[in-house]
């Protein structure tokens, strides 16, 4: 009946992380509804300048002169500014030549980084905007016309980011879980069910030391395990993004061995944090199956976590996130992936998720203290 009604909820909670879902990939295309993107003009012509104020756009637009265009395209790749229109000098008298002289269509540069989703966001808008005027001027105008120019300025280091920040923090989420959940129930529900515990229990080891013991080497295993799956997915990577050759070193070249050392320390705050946890609702089942239907609502909460990190952009900046148990240490995966590791997000997400584990340790050795739980069938 308990593991029935687990099954209830868990289908309950199966209908929120679609829900979520379905916001969060709106959010990865469009980026936050409240950002107010950053937008600089060369010649902004009074047509185009009536045209955003008749459309109400919200931006912070700002005219430069063309000696700027240089340092405002470092700070597109760089994602401090978010779009950069240059138009031609006299651009509605040349408009106006191209319709009743029949002169040279007056071509406009727009340029962006696609690895942002604010920069995206209001780059299609402004191209509606243009190709909406372009068309009620019979096509007299030429937006980005020059093929050997390339007006996305995200670099590869920005793309490769964006991808791997996507994939990787939710595969290794899943492999961690995975790993944890295959040794963990059977290491003391299953020791409960046939009834090995109580050997265990009566030997003269103190239970204190058992319990930690249960988590000090249920970690290494689940550790080594995905490590193991970690391992063999970087290796994979190239394939997976589609690289040509697949070629690892390309792919890997750009992070230092600081970069790989800040993923384990990661992995072993999740996975400490993730065995504890499972350990707490092991001892209080009565068996290997109760167990895992315990774990079924924590799994789910827990891929949801990843699948938030997936489509949620770059990692956040705000320090109180890294201290919410595995959403922290997951968003210092996101910004470890995108190339943008933050040491100090770091140890607050691994510290923090150390000491959730060791609270839980702690409810564990009472847990294993007492005779009721460890003997309830």
């Amino acid at each position: 009946m308990r593991v029935m009604v687990l099954r209830l909820h868990t289908g309950l909670m199966i209908f929120g992380i679609y829900s979520i879902m379905g916001d969060a990939m709106g959010n990865m295309f469009t980026g936050d509804p409240d950002y107010v993107p950053i937008v600089k003009v060369v010649n902004m012509p009074e047509s185009i300048d009536a045209i955003i104020t008749i459309n109400e756009i919200e931006a912070e637009i700002e005219e430069i002169t063309l000696d700027q265009v240089a340092s405002v395209k470092a700070d597109i790749i760089a994602k401090d500014v978010d779009l950069l229109m240059v138009y031609p000098f006299d651009f509605d008298q040349l408009v106006a030549d191209a319709i009743t002289l029949g002169g040279p269509a007056p071509e406009i540069s727009m340029f962006f980084n696609s690895t942002k989703p604010e920069s995206s966001s209001v780059y299609m808008l402004f191209t509606a905007l243009i190709e909406g005027y372009e068309m009620s001027l019979s096509n007299v105008i030429n937006l980005n016309g020059d093929i050997d120019e390339s007006y996305d300025l995200a670099t590869d280091e920005d793309t490769l980011g964006m991808v791997l920040s996507m994939i990787l923090p939710f595969l290794i989420l899943s492999l961690l879980f995975s790993g944890c959940l295959a040794v963990t129930p059977e290491s003391i529900a299953g020791e409960k069910e046939r009834g090995t515990i109580a050997t265990l229990l009566v030997t003269p080891i103190k239970r204190h030391e058992l319990a930690i013991g249960k988590i000090i080497s249920l970690s290494i295993l689940a550790s080594l395990a995905a490590l193991s799956s970690f391992t063999g997915t970087i290796l994979s990577l190239p394939k997976i993004i589609g690289m040509q050759g697949g070629d690892t070193t390309s792919a890997l070249s750009n992070f230092l061995i600081t970069d790989y050392l800040a993923v384990i320390f990661v992995i072993v705050s999740i996975v400490l944090l993730i065995v504890s946890f499972l350990a707490i609702l092991s001892a209080y089942a009565r068996s290997v199956k109760e167990a895992n239907a315990l774990a079924m609502p924590f799994m789910i909460v827990t891929l949801l976590i990843g699948i938030l990190t997936m489509f949620g952009g770059a990692s956040s900046t705000n320090l109180a996130l890294y201290l919410i148990p595995i959403y922290g240490p997951t968003q210092t995966l996101v910004g470890i992936f995108s190339f943008a590791t933050n040491w100090t997000h770091i140890a607050i997400a691994g510290i923090s998720s150390i000491v959730y584990a060791a609270l839980c340790g702690l409810l564990l050795i009472k847990m294993f203290d007492s005779e009721r739980i460890m003997f309830k069938r």
